[in-house]
């Protein structure tokens, strides 16, 4: 079956929960029915004129409530929120509504004895079928597997003081050897600090910064959370770190990761 119309989607499990709205101070805001699920799957709706266009399609493993709070009011480095924010606003300025759609499923679906999630598998089909004009590279990939060029740049300014990590988490870790080929694995990290997949984190390694994408590292619909950035492992090595060394990581904000060879307090 072609999935064209939000009927369809309806179909498969798509509910209208609530809309984006623009608050008394002219924020972005929303409202909703409360669903405290986690892993979902979601969509934003443009609405003109009764003609109806999916814009953006997304996952969580949190609840949705925490991942429209990301929207609603994003950090200041966290792109992926603050631009869907500013178009958000823009349609609702143009007398548009913006509603919201939720996926979730309980069905457990196991393939090879390994428990598959629905919601992941479906987010890569959605986007690649309506390419929803707010998901940047989902029209050519799947979001999870694009790396962005890792182009170093100079910082002018350290970023890295408590008046600019308003939430932080504190990480130590025993160099691996793939930990040296760049790939840092996080599933021992709260997701609440985390970013969700596929956004764009910031990395700093010392005196320099580079972007790349965060990822999920397991391809069965589990959840292996990991940044996969050569330039780490480069640097780990500059520095002198080897296999069973120890090097730190500190999480600021969701998205920003700060590396250092000392332990950070």
């Amino acid at each position: 079956m072609e999935l064209k119309t939000i009927e369809e989607l309806n179909q498969i499990g798509f509910e209208k929960i609530g809309e984006w709205k623009i608050n008394k101070r002219g924020a972005l805001d929303y409202e909703i029915t409360t669903d405290k699920t986690t892993e979902v799957l979601y969509s934003f709706v443009k609405v003109d004129n009764q003609k109806e266009e999916i814009i953006y399609i997304g996952k969580t493993i949190r609840t949705i409530i925490n991942r429209l709070n990301g929207y609603k009011k994003p950090g200041n480095s966290q792109f992926t929120n603050i631009r869907i924010n500013k178009e958000i606003l823009n349609l609702l300025k143009s007398d548009l509504n913006v509603n919201i759609y939720l996926f979730k499923c309980n069905d457990v679906i196991t393939y090879k004895s390994h428990n598959i999630n629905l919601a992941a598998g479906l987010e890569d089909t959605l986007i690649k079928y309506f390419k929803p004009k707010y998901n940047l590279h989902g029209n050519q990939r799947i979001i999870d597997d694009v790396e962005l060029s890792e182009n170093l740049i100079k910082l002018t300014n350290d970023m890295n003081d408590d008046k600019n990590c308003q939430n932080h988490y504190l990480i130590e870790k025993t160099t691996t050897v793939s930990n040296l080929e760049g790939k840092i694995n996080l599933g021992n990290v709260p997701f609440s600090f985390l970013p969700e997949y596929g956004e764009i984190i910031n990395i700093y390694l010392g005196d320099i910064v580079l972007q790349a994408n965060f990822i999920n590292g397991n391809n069965n619909g589990g959840n292996n959370p990991r940044i996969n950035c050569v330039a780490i492992g480069n640097w780990l090595r500059e520095n002198g770190i080897n296999v069973n060394d120890n090097f730190y990581i500190k999480i600021c904000n969701n998205n920003s990761f700060y590396f250092s060879i000392n332990k950070i307090y």
